[in-house]
């Protein structure tokens, strides 16, 4: 569960998203490579997390273990790669919007994505405590 949440930050994209909206807001455009390079890295990390989530629904130890939590894989073969590219759209989506939204705090005010984030790792630990007990 803790690497999922790496995933959920990774600074890379943050950067790279900054740096592109620095270009544009000093006036050039950005380049077809960086745009590109986001998007990879977005895709990439979505994969990443639709693989974790996967891994954790097949795995029959885990099902025996907490039942409730398992379904929401389908049977079929089309369903499955449905849900797939929906899981990897869905999180990688996710990944570019609060890229966005960090390096636009960044560009208001870099105090404000630092509180950002504290408060975000703050609440997740908060909520990682109150499942598993103290981390």
């Amino acid at each position: 569960m803790f690497r999922r949440q790496l995933t959920a930050h990774p600074q890379g994209c943050v950067l790279q998203t900054y740096a592109i909206l620095k270009l544009m807001e000093d006036g050039s455009p950005p380049s077809k490579a960086a745009m590109a390079s986001v998007f990879i890295s977005a895709l990439t990390t979505g994969l990443v997390s639709k693989n974790i989530s996967w891994n954790y629904d097949t795995d029959p130890q885990k099902r025996r273990t907490t039942p409730e939590f398992y379904g929401y894989l389908p049977s079929g073969n089309r369903e499955r790669a449905i849900v797939s590219v929906c899981m990897v759209v869905n999180s990688s989506a996710l990944l570019l919007l609060r890229s966005f939204a960090a390096a636009l705090l960044m560009l208001v005010e870099k105090r404000y994505f630092v509180l950002y984030l504290v408060i975000d790792m703050a609440v997740y630990l908060l909520q990682v405590r109150r499942a598993n007990g103290p981390v």
